[in-house]
């Protein structure tokens, strides 16, 4: 069995490959992936384990397998549900028999073994056995068994919903904040970062957890992308490889598919499909915790005491009192970013939602009527000015207010100086510059302190910073590009002639102090 398999599998993956590298479509891919290891799995499973034991054991497929999402060189995840522990020499040698089946044909697998009372308790330290069986699905073996399980696995999250929600939000928070929140790496691995498949998969978690909540609508184009990406990575490397590095992204930008052949250009595809995707998850994440009554929730709902005629604090999030005032008062967003500015509270997802609707009119009411000097001073001098611009980047309304931005916006420029998209450098940049405050470091004292004496003059430093990279991308010495832009903008906001000299003067020798450090 096992040689014949083997090849079949190889000669299956080279003719799906082929296939695949000349129209893009990924669905075909996991289609039929899955089911040439069903017919692996179960021809193994039945000369093994069957006859031996079926009436005490159900063979089943969980997480990617059991959605049947099987990527070209995933893991493929098994579960043997069994009546008790088995405790016999014949089991243990059936089993590993099986295994050894499955290993031989070409395959990782990777397995469990349980029974209904272990599939329906949170292990500590092994919460993902739990996620994993969301997407249980028969393939062989006592049916009955099964059965039991899908009704006590049913009570089990009828009971533990809350905890299991809680969960599931912390452990996608966490793996958010190890990438630094950000879907802006020049190279991210598009399984794990924020508006990968990881996310795609917790959203479907989350919405097979939640009571009720909103529908989230994720537009079925974004996964299908990302999907494709992932399928292209797996062909290229033939292992379950998932980081989308320079060689990788020069590779799929040149095939027949891609409808981008520069890669900078396709990579701002890519960014653009995972924002879609990043922010699905946060919506759904927020609705999962809305439901959480916890101590913590209870207290951290402190802050809204920050409410006020026009913005409403709940749930340590910010809700528009009155979102048809964006109908008619375009001043209004002004408003709230400088509370956001202000107070460091997220966006609510509907509140970025409702912005979001509203960004194409203002785009042309702030063609003729820009914000003025004296609202950039009050914004970038306020301490939370970067999580801002994070909210402002999100909805499209940073782009309507200082169009230049749009030049940059996703753009990738392989460099010593980025490890991020520009637009996302521009932003970290301004983070560090607010973190220096409270820094720890003794080597970021001196920038601290000289900070410190700029006093109400920091704020030309972040408007220099904000502009100092508008040139990328031009095909033209960047910062000289840069400045000419900035010198439209400075004027277009009321700049005073002194404060443009210096924010310009900053720009233009922006290079100076990494050379320096050089």
């Amino acid at each position: 069995m096992t040689t014949a398999a083997k090849q079949r599998s190889k000669e299956e993956l080279e003719a799906w490959s082929s296939r695949f590298l000349q129209d893009g479509h990924p669905e075909p891919i996991l289609k039929n992936r899955t089911r040439l290891v069903d017919e692996i799995v179960l021809e193994a499973f039945s000369r093994t384990l069957l006859d031996s034991c079926a009436d005490g054991v159900s063979l089943l497929a969980v997480g990617g397998y059991g959605r049947r999402e099987l990527f070209p060189y995933s893991d493929v995840d098994l579960l043997l549900l069994v009546r008790r522990p088995p405790e016999s020499p014949e089991f243990k040698g059936a089993l590993s028999e099986f295994l050894r089946l499955i290993w031989d044909s070409g395959l990782r697998a990777s397995h469990s073994i349980r029974t209904v009372e272990e599939c329906c308790f949170v292990h500590e330290g092994n919460f993902e056995l739990t996620v994993s069986l969301l997407d249980q699905r028969f393939l062989a073996g006592d049916s009955p068994l099964f059965a039991a399980l899908q009704e006590r696995f049913r009570k089990f999250i009828t009971a533990e919903r809350r905890e299991l929600l809680r969960r599931l939000s912390r452990m996608s928070r966490a793996r958010h904040g190890r990438f630094h929140d950000t879907i802006y790496r020049l190279e991210p691995d598009v399984k794990e970062t924020p508006g990968g498949m990881r996310d795609l998969q917790t959203i479907h978690w989350l919405e097979m957890l939640r009571e009720n909540g909103p529908d989230i609508e994720l537009d079925p184009r974004h996964a299908s992308f990302l999907s494709a990406v992932r399928c292209f990575l797996h062909f290229r490397a033939g292992r379950d490889h998932n980081l989308l590095n320079f060689e990788a992204q020069d590779e799929i930008s040149a095939v027949p598919f891609s409808p981008w052949h520069d890669p900078a250009q396709w990579m701002r595809a890519y960014y653009r499909h995972a924002s879609h995707i990043f922010r699905a998850s946060l919506t759904s994440l927020e609705a999962a915790e809305a439901q959480d009554r916890s101590l913590l929730a209870n207290f951290r709902d402190w802050r809204s005491r920050l409410s006020n005629s026009e913005f409403t604090v709940s749930r340590d999030l910010v809700f528009l009192r009155n979102p048809h005032g964006l109908d008619v008062d375009h001043q209004l967003p002004l408003r709230l970013f400088l509370f956001l500015a202000r107070h460091g509270v997220p966006l609510a997802r509907e509140t970025e939602r409702r912005l979001v609707d509203h960004v194409i009119a203002w785009a042309r009411l702030f063609r003729d009527e820009p914000p003025q000097v004296s609202f950039w001073r009050e914004f970038l001098s306020l301490p939370h000015a970067s999580e801002a611009m994070r909210a402002m980047r999100a909805t499209g309304f940073l782009s309507v207010i200082l169009p230049e931005w749009e030049r940059i916006d996703h753009l990738v420029v392989r460099d010593f100086y980025h490890q991020y998209t520009v637009d996302e450098h521009t932003n970290v940049t301004l983070e560090v510059l607010e973190g220096l405050k409270d820094a720890k470091d003794p080597a970021a004292r001196p920038f601290a302190e000289l900070l410190e004496e700029s006093a109400g003059d920091g704020w030309l430093m972040r408007l220099a910073l904000l502009l100092h990279d508008i040139g990328k991308g031009s095909g033209r010495d960047h910062s000289e590009e840069a400045v000419r832009l900035a010198r439209v903008f400075l004027a277009r906001i009321g700049a005073s002639e002194l404060d443009a000299a210096l924010v310009l003067f900053l720009i233009e020798k922006h290079l100076l102090l990494p050379a320096a450090l050089q």
